[in-house]
């Protein structure tokens, strides 16, 4: 076959090489929410885009172009909102990254393909490289944006250069970076059906025709004309101004085949293309084969129309040189440039080329809106005869070539065009009007798709495979013209909500992974953590022996849990694991032996803070990592009754007495443990509370209970309250986000809930109400923000509380369903877990069970049965990786583990942790423990290991934990064989997943040595004795401690 491309572009010698899709954009004016700003489309640009919740957020986008500010304005576009970076009036301050630009002066189209991704995805983060002069920099450059954090790839660049019937090493290289996750779309171009693909019919002329110059000589020529007549020129018309590069290739043209080809006859073919004059005397210029060092040959031609008139020049094919193919074809391609209805010859085929055409691609037309497919939008349908083949090294560097035969499904699919810009050049239409502010082109499209590809990865939180990406696009795609896919409209008009939806099932769900405390079978609360199944769920550690070490306050950071828990002899101290029985210890005994009762534990950073109490009965702030070395004090002597602890961004805040004057102030630290700053308060505080990035505090003054926030005034920092509160604060204060949200009453008691912002400049606090009206009769309690709405409980003639729901603005006040009628349903433990809203009620029978209400809140429902004719009262509501964690109560009483999804099949009980005893799981905590802990070594370089055995002395071997190996540690492995399920540590002492007297012979076998003595009965059994269950009989009746 032979192709022939023609490339409308500047007369810039380079620019006759190189052509690139014009793009148009549309302009969305996306308004997320940022401070009271409601989240808002002013245009739609795509369709159902105004639906979606998503921006872009985490995910960055690169574009490859012409150049994207070489005729300056870019700062215009930031200041008006339309770009990202420092003056964006929206908050969206990171500028685009400019990798590479263009060294002379282009169409800056790259600054449009930039406005209109920031119109769909205005929290993506951008990076621009110039497109590269050949066809052969495209992977590196793309290469380059992958390195430098390109989640998504677009590009509107086309060369005629390439093989058009050769997938490359470039496409291979293309295909690689694909595989690596990064997804890559590129416009289809602006050519509409204008490629023309035919068979090379050699045709032997007797006399020369006038249009064909006698320098071409006396070689086959290609007849164009398909009828009994004979026209060995394809005719065409190139505007006064206007330059071109025509491209030719041929199907022949493989340089390395496998084994066995016919290569020779391949390898020695070539043809040769000639542009002339409409009179056939001049030749104006004529191709020759190149050899681009990747197996193939091109020929190529240029001109450019210098004259102030259109000119109508001939396009002539001959075959050069030992001809031997069966089957050639030749065609013609332009761009939308020319004139496309100015060819002689037509066949209506594929202009496609380069990226646009590559599989691993997602290829994007133009659209209409939704109807119908733009004219000018490239057709498909292009053949690909030959695969490059890196995996045959018979060639070089360059393996093999395999024949294929294939058609690719391009278009994959379409994008509207024709919107507004705030950058729009004249010369990026595709249209004949050169004053229009809307921009049509498939570069347009191309960058919607790309904006949407963004909120689709945002939206499946990195779940997606680029392949998935262009399988959710194309089946959520709005199919039109013939039904399924064809080569115009490839499958559809891009549906941008729909496929939101379905990239959100994508989404891999986090670990399910949670540490709680339970009791085991005499009564011990002891720390266990489970994945959600009956065989993963384990005993960490008993810490205390016989006695309960009753484990509290569970916080994790990282792959670490913290906690605290009561030793053997009565003290309760601060303990840590990676989620084995070896890792789980003591941190340090701070206090001696008084209890250190540490409490309050915050995170922040890598660090957990405390307050614990000293041996002389202060309370003192400390930090620690995990090891007895970083385990130090924070706060000064001279802070007394610190409390309120929590993480403010990169600090931690709590409050506090000077010692000296008994001044309330609030004080501030690094993770580091260097103090940050201090504030003075009054009137007395009674709570703390994070607000935003800066501290809030409920205060108890004259007229009531009053919020005062921490704000900016001049060069220092106070806590203020907003001139016009005038109402007081009852009931509880929640946190949301960087809101607060309680219930107020006015002077005369009329109750609102109300949510109070901090303004950007951090200098005043503003509050609004949330809900108010009759609706709020009796005290709203359990205020629980999810999304955008907040719900509580409240009053409804006559008396029923029951559960309501407005919307964080303001706005109507509405009950999410009134289950009982007359009867009050007393909605308990509002939890948010994956998109449902979980919660207990009072059924009239006076069963307490588990409802859920759906994210539309179209339906509240009892979740299930769980315990029959008995109140199943679960309790301990927690989400823990988008699932439900609490306990509840069985058909047989006893309290259990269970799970939800939101789902009757997805709720279930985990395990029975303690037979026929009530475990009563509590305390539930997600957790992250790595699969092989690491050894910490801490500051002094200490292994982490060794500091806790030195700080607890504690032994595989030591059951009980009572600091020595005894026949008490074989005594309680035995009276647990029957008792204790299987694989609990530390009864399963030799690690098989049951416990046996094989793990009472280890414990044996270890005390034994240290006493000084092993085969007890003395009867030997191999050549060094061996201990057996007569040494274990005999050692337990000989130890007096038993009895």
């Amino acid at each position: 076959m032979v192709w022939i491309f023609f490339n409308s572009a500047p007369p810039n010698p380079l620019d006759t090489i190189v052509n690139m899709f014009p793009s148009r954009h549309a302009k969305l004016r996306r308004r997320l929410k940022i401070q009271g700003l409601e989240d808002r489309r002013l245009l739609a640009v795509l369709p159902g885009l105004e639906s979606i919740d998503f921006d872009g957020h985490d995910i960055t986008v690169g574009i490859i172009s012409d150049s994207f500010n070489t005729h300056g304005g870019i700062r215009s576009a930031v200041m008006a909102g339309e770009l990202p970076g420092r003056d964006n009036p929206n908050g969206f301050d990171t500028p685009v990254e400019v990798l590479s630009e263009a060294t002379y002066s282009r169409q800056d189209r790259g600054r449009g393909i930039a406005e209109l991704i920031h119109d769909v995805a205005p929290a993506a983060s951008l990076i621009f490289h110039a497109a590269p002069s050949t066809y052969y920099g495209i992977a590196s450059t793309m290469s380059a944006l992958v390195h430098a954090g390109a989640d998504v790839i677009v590009t509107d660049m086309q060369y005629p250069a390439g093989d058009a019937f050769l997938e490359s090493y470039i496409d291979e290289r293309i295909r690689e970076i694909v595989s690596s996750g990064v997804t890559v779309i590129a416009a289809a171009g602006n050519a509409g059906d204008t490629g023309y693909l035919a068979p090379f019919e050699s045709v032997e002329l007797s006399s020369r025709p006038g249009d064909v110059p006698a320098s071409i000589g006396d070689i086959p020529l290609h007849d164009f004309d398909s009828g009994p007549n004979v026209d060995v020129t394809q005719s065409f018309t190139l505007p006064a101004g206007q330059s071109i590069a025509i491209t030719l290739s041929w199907n022949g043209s493989p340089y390395y085949l496998p084994t066995g080809s016919p290569s020779d006859e391949y390898l020695d073919t070539s043809y040769q293309l000639f542009l002339t004059d409409e009179a056939g005397q001049n030749v104006l210029d004529e191709s020759f084969p190149f050899w681009y060092g990747n197996g193939y040959f091109v020929g190529q031609v240029s001109y450019h129309n210098e004259t102030q008139s259109t000119q109508t020049l001939n396009l002539i094919v001959g075959e050069a040189q030992n001809v031997f193919l069966a089957n050639p074809v030749i065609s013609i391609i332009a761009n939308e440039s020319l004139a496309l209805d100015s060819f002689e010859y037509k066949t209506h085929s594929s202009p496609q080329l380069g990226v646009s055409t590559m599989e691993s691609v997602i290829t994007v037309g133009a659209s209409r809106g939704s109807a119908q497919a733009r004219s000018y939008s490239s057709i498909g349908g292009r053949e690909i005869e030959w695969l490059y083949d890196p995996t045959h090294a018979d060639h070089g560097d360059y393996g093999t070539i395999d024949y294929i035969g294939a058609t690719y499904a391009k278009p994959n699919i379409l994008a509207p065009d024709g919107d507004e810009l705030f950058t729009l050049r004249p010369e990026w239409n595709v249209t004949s009007a050169p004053d229009s502010k809307q921009f049509y082109s498939t570069s347009a499209s191309a960058a919607k798709t790309a904006g949407l590809v963004a909120l689709m990865l945002e939206a499946s939180e990195g779940g997606m495979s680029p392949e998935q990406v262009r399988q959710v696009l194309e089946e959520t795609a709005k199919d039109i013209g013939p039904t399924g896919f064809d080569f115009v409209n490839g499958h559809g008009v891009i549906n941008a909500d729909v496929a939101v939806q379905a990239a959100e099932k994508y989404r891999v769900p986090p670990p399910f992974e949670f540490a709680f405390t339970a009791e085991l079978p005499d009564g011990q609360r002891e720390l266990f953590v489970s994945d959600g199944t009956d065989a993963g769920t384990r005993l960490l550690r008993d810490l205390s022996g016989k006695h309960s070490s009753d484990p509290r306050d569970l916080t994790s950071i990282g792959g670490r849990l913290f906690f605290t828990a009561v030793l053997p002899s009565g003290e309760r101290e601060l303990f840590r694991s990676d989620g084995t029985a070896d890792t789980t210890a003591l941190v340090s005994n701070l206090a001696g032996t008084s209890s250190s009762n540490p409490r309050e534990l915050t995170v922040v950073g890598n660090t957990l803070f405390f307050v614990m109490t000293q041996r002389n009965g202060e309370d003192r702030v400390y930090k620690t990592t995990g090891s007895r070395s970083s385990t130090v004090p924070v706060s000064a002597t001279s802070i007394g009754q610190p409390q309120d602890l929590f993480a403010v961004e990169d600090q931690l805040c709590f409050l506090g007495r000077e010692r000296d004057t008994s001044q309330q102030r609030v004080y501030a630290f690094f993770e580091n443990g260097v103090r940050s700053g201090s504030w003075k308060i009054n009137p007395p505080v009674e709570e703390l509370i994070p607000f935003g990035s800066s501290v809030a505090a409920v205060v108890r003054t004259s007229a009531g209970r009053r919020i005062h926030a921490l704000v900016n005034e001049g060069s220092g920092r106070r806590f203020a309250r907003e001139s016009r509160d005038v109402f007081a604060v009852v009931g509880p204060v929640v946190r949301s986000d960087d809101s607060l949200f309680f219930t107020a009453a006015d002077e005369q008691g009329k109750l609102t809930i109300r949510r109070a912002v901090l303004s950007n400049d951090g200098r005043t606090v503003s509050t609004n109400v949330v809900a108010q009206g009759p609706e709020l009769r009796g005290n709203p309690e359990s205020l629980t923000v999810i999304d955008d709405q907040l719900f509580f409980t409240a009053n409804i003639p006559p008396a029923n509380r029951e559960l309501m729901v407005s919307d964080v603005e303001g706005g109507s006040t509405r009950v999410v369903r009134d289950l009982f009628g007359t009867v009050s349903s007393d909605p308990q433990q509002l939890t948010a877990a994956g998109d449902r809203l979980f919660f207990t009620v009072v059924f009239p029978s006076g069963e307490v069970e588990l409802l859920a209400s759906d994210p539309t809140l179209s339906q509240t429902y009892r979740v299930k049965d769980l315990s029959g004719n008995v109140s199943s009262d679960p309790k301990g509501l927690t989400e823990v990786s988008e699932r439900l964690v609490f306990s509840a109560v069985q058909g047989n009483g006893q309290r259990e583990l269970y799970t939800s999804d939101g789902t009757s099949r997805g709720t279930r009980r985990i395990a029975n942790l303690s037979g026929s005893h009530s475990s009563d799981p509590k305390y539930f905590a997600a957790t992250t423990f790595q699969v092989e802990p690491q050894n910490f070594v801490d500051e002094s370089g200490e292994s982490e290991a060794v500091v806790w055995a030195a700080d607890a002395s504690f032994e595989s071997t030591d059951v009980n934990r009572d600091g020595k190996t005894s026949a008490v540690d074989a005594l309680m492995i035995i009276n647990a064989m029957h008792t204790d399920p299987a694989g609990f540590s530390p009864m399963d002492v030799n690690g098989d997943r049951a416990v046996t007297a094989l793990d009472a012979l280890v414990v044996i076998n270890r005390f034994s040595r240290e006493r000084g003595v092993a085969d007890i009965d003395g009867n030997s059994v191999g050549e060094n004795g061996t201990e057996t269950d007569d040494d274990l009989l005999t050692l337990l009746s000989h130890d007096s401690r038993l009895f």
